[in-house]
Parts: structure tokens; C-alpha cells; sequence
């Protein structure tokens, strides 16, 4: 079902009241918007970006491709190229913010500060135009 959707748009949250106790919410949103809720298991202070979320979808057999250094794919949806003219494209894949703030650095060298409420992944791209990559990360 979830490979049929067009232009899927996932993100994955990660959140909690307080340290250490931590809720998973996978958010998968194209047109409409739906919403199913995991229990992370205990995550250490200092643990990276990349470590906490590796071990949320392996702990609830949430299919992935990727490591704590980037993750390519989630249920599927991997990285694709769209090309809008001959000097524009958009390179799609996964990109992640902690609360609400993304970073230009890969998950696994970002330390999940412990009062953080929400580690987000969604589906966006980066525009590639007349020879210059002009933003990342950008929602459609």
C-alpha cells in the first residue's frame, strides 16, 4: 500500500516529555495525512542522531535502508531524481531536523541533546539549478 502512494512524503518524529523516556510516531503524509505511534526504547544521553533512529526502526521492524550515517530509504521510498528543465532538477531523499532545526551535518555525527522533544525524518529535496545546488532539505 505504502509503495503505491504517489510523491510519498514520510517523516519519522521521535519524542518524549522528558529524557529518557521516548515515543516513536511514524507521520506518512502525500495528499491526506496519517499517523501511527511506536515506544522507543530507552535512549542514552549522548547518543547520535543517526544511533537513536537506526535503533527505533530495527527495534519495530520499521524497513529501512541506511545506517547511523544517513538513511536512504524508509518503507521504500529512496532517493529519486526529477528533472524540471535542462538546467533544473531536484535530488529527493531523507533529510532530518531536531526539533524543527536541520542540520547540515550527517545523523551520526549530531548528539541528540536530552532535552530534545522531536527528531524528525521526512521526504524532501535539494534543487540543483543552472550548475548550482541552491538549498536542501525543502518540502514540497
Amino acid at each position: 500500500m505504502i509503495k503505491s502512494l504517489p510523491r510519498l512524503l514520510t517523516a519519522m518524529c521521535l519524542m518524549g516529555p522528558a529524557w529518557p523516556a521516548w515515543g516513536l510516531s511514524l507521520v506518512i503524509r502525500d495528499k491526506s495525512s496519517a499517523v501511527v505511534s511506536y515506544e522507543l526504547p530507552t535512549a542514552s544521553p549522548g547518543s547520535s542522531a543517526g544511533f537513536v533512529t537506526v535503533d527505533g526502526f530495527t527495534s519495530h521492524s520499521i524497513p529501512f535502508a541506511g545506517s547511523e550515517a544517513g538513511i536512504t530509504a524508509i518503507f521504500g521510498q529512496g532517493s529519486e531524481l526529477e528533472v524540471i528543465t535542462d538546467t533544473t532538477m531536484k535530488a529527493w531523499g531523507w533529510c532530518f531536523a531536531i526539533d524543527g532545526k536541520i542540520s547540515d551535518k550527517m545523523p551520526d555525527q549530531v548528539p541528540m541533546p536530552t532535552d530534545a522533544k522531536i527528531l524528525r525524518w521526512f521526504y524532501a529535496y535539494a534543487l540543483y539549478d543552472s550548475g548550482q545546488w541552491t538549498g536542501y532539505c525543502i518540502e514540497d
